[in-house]
């Protein structure tokens, strides 16, 4: 069990970057690899080889990064059997070290379908050159999005008693139309979730911290405020052979806006200390 986080920064999708270059997965017609970065959660990538995929981010001159968090949703690594699951790194975009490696045998037996992979890694250091790559399958590797980055992370976990229930699920349709109201693409069925969050007795170190991409207040203002989609998770463990098997698809929330609350109008119960209250609108990522 670990602390609840927001995956928010996410290098394949960091454009404000002076220099920033992805070199995308191979894909099948139809499965493009930029669905993994383009915030619509009911589209996959799949690859048009069953050999070693890799996802490769060049974060440009001078903008070294550190990565601690991978997070890939409806990955199909269960049913495709990738060798492994790799996350690597670079100064100089020839020589690899890992960051993070998991032989997918290892953890296929405690799993009873593709749901989400969350990985944790921490003190890698910063680095320009990251990749996240699918060892060789037996069938195509699928995934939907995908984040390497870096996570802000509660202090404590999240009390049971504030009403947060990571069972509860609301079945949902989704039409594409055009302009003219005329339906351009199928309906997709979801399960949309409305967890809401209570913090309690939390530093104003951490409600208000500001710092970009780390800090819970800037992403309150830069994400939440404007509806920008992230991860959410209760329980960010990792998966290698659970006993018993956590329940991934329900522990973790792609979120779309946030539609309560946040630290702007948290309470203050004493000098130097808040209760923070929200709650967000996402789709489980099962």
């Amino acid at each position: 069990m670990s602390n609840p986080a927001i995956l928010v920064e996410d290098f394949f999708r960091r454009t404000d970057l002076t220099g920033h270059t992805v070199t995308d997965f191979s894909a099948a017609t139809g499965f493009p690899a930029t669905r993994l970065r383009d915030w619509k959660d009911d589209r996959d990538w799949k690859a048009n080889t069953t050999g070693t995929q890799t996802y490769h981010v060049d974060l440009g001159n001078g903008n070294d990064l550190e990565a601690d968090t991978l997070a890939i949703l409806k990955c199909n690594y269960k049913t495709s059997a990738p060798s492994a699951i790799r996350v690597h790194y670079s100064d100089n975009d020839v020589d690899w070290f890992a960051a993070h490696t998991t032989i997918t045998a290892a953890i296929q037996g405690n799993r009873t379908s593709d749901y989400i992979y969350t990985k944790l890694f921490d003190g890698i250091g910063a680095h320009r050159y990251w990749r996240l790559q699918f060892g060789a399958a037996s069938s195509a590797v699928t995934a939907r999005e995908v984040f390497l980055g870096r996570r802000i992370e509660f202090p404590y976990g999240i009390d049971p008693a504030t009403g947060f229930d990571p069972w509860a699920d609301v079945p949902q349709n989704r039409v594409y139309e055009s302009e003219k109201g005329r339906v351009v693409e199928t309906i997709s069925d979801f399960v949309q979730r409305l967890p809401q969050w209570r913090f309690r007795v939390i530093t104003e170190s951490f409600w208000d911290d500001v710092t970009p991409w780390t800090g819970f207040r800037w992403w309150w203002e830069n994400y939440a405020l404007l509806g920008r989609p992230a991860v959410f998770a209760w329980n960010l463990g990792e998966i290698t052979n659970p006993d018993p098997e956590p329940q991934f698809e329900r522990d973790t929330v792609y979120g779309v806006p946030v539609i309560q609350g946040g630290p702007t109008t948290a309470t203050s119960i004493d000098r130097g200390y808040r209760d923070i209250k929200f709650g967000i609108r996402g789709r489980r990522s099962g």
